[in-house]
């Protein structure tokens, strides 16, 4: 049961990473057109 809870942390954190950079990446390109 606890390394099912740390696995769900750290697809949080990854995909929660992943949503951040697309994120960003749209701003510098909005910014840069």
């Amino acid at each position: 049961m606890n390394f099912h809870i740390n696995s769900c942390k750290y697809l949080f954190i990854f995909f929660g990473s992943l949503i951040l950079l697309e994120s960003h990446k749209l701003c510098v390109l909005r910014v840069s057109s």
